[in-house]
């Protein structure tokens, strides 16, 4: 299945920051996030990614889909038992229901709402 349009142009801005970041992680998790908006593989469903990474620890990378705004926490710990309807980061929860999967793999997960676009990418 081919990636949604405009991943690639969402994403360009968090890449860009990732690739001048001092940061010890940036360039690891830029080169993630790009390798995953290449391959554009969808995942079956986040609830099943988020119960195959139930215990690791992800980076989140979450953008405002109308400000272009980002959120990236990283070493959030994901919770995929304590609800059968969300997921929680650190108990930050995360609904399923309404979360569209764009793209998906072993490490990289994308979705997408109405607000937000968000990767969860796995250490």
């Amino acid at each position: 299945m081919d990636k949604p349009a405009g991943l690639d142009e969402r994403f360009a801005p968090v890449l860009k920051s990732l690739g001048e970041s001092a940061h010890p992680d940036a360039a690891a998790i830029g080169a993630q996030l790009a390798a995953a908006l290449m391959t554009g593989a969808p995942a079956a469903t986040m609830a099943k990614w988020c119960r195959d990474h139930h215990g690791q620890t992800v980076t989140t990378i979450q953008i405002d889909n109308n400000s272009g705004d980002v959120w990236a926490p990283q070493g959030r710990v994901v919770d995929a038992q304590s609800y059968a309807t969300r997921a929680l980061f650190d108990g930050s929860a995360r609904d399923y229901a309404g979360m569209r999967v764009l793209v998906g793999g072993a490490d990289v997960l994308i979705v997408a709402d109405d607000w937000h676009t968000v990767a969860y990418l796995a250490s």
